[in-house]
């Protein structure tokens, strides 16, 4: 079931990432690829499988094989209410990758000039 949750995730089928919570499988178990159903979710922009995952208990630090959060992810690809979300669920901007990069970084990275300006505020 846990591969189904992370396909679930990377097609941002909310109605089944719901059916497989309720089944009491913990949001953050990681794959094989080391990626997990959030980071997943935050990096293909889908807006309420990161609610439903993050309501539902998801760490929202959980950092996958080469250091990245889901909050990494959303910011190097400009998801703004996705960055939104995870900040007001508690997602870290001083957590680093395996290269030292921050939220931050990945932003500026993107080029998002709203992503970047809500990591900031998060900072401050």
């Amino acid at each position: 079931m846990r591969g189904g949750l992370y396909k679930a995730a990377m097609a941002g089928d909310s109605g089944t990432v719901i059916c497989i919570l309720e089944e009491e499988l913990d949001p953050t178990k990681k794959r094989r690829s080391a990626n997990h159903a959030l980071g997943c979710a935050a990096w293909k922009g889908h807006l309420n499988t990161v609610r439903i995952l993050c309501e539902r208990g998801a760490d929202t630090n959980y950092q996958n094989l080469d250091g990245k959060t889901a909050l990494m992810l959303a910011a190097r690809w400009g998801w703004v209410e996705i960055v939104s979300q995870l900040l007001a669920f508690g997602a870290s901007t001083t957590v680093t990758d395996n290269e030292g990069k921050t939220a931050l970084d990945y932003a500026l990275l993107g080029g998002n000039e709203n992503v970047i300006a809500l990591i900031h505020r998060a900072v401050a």
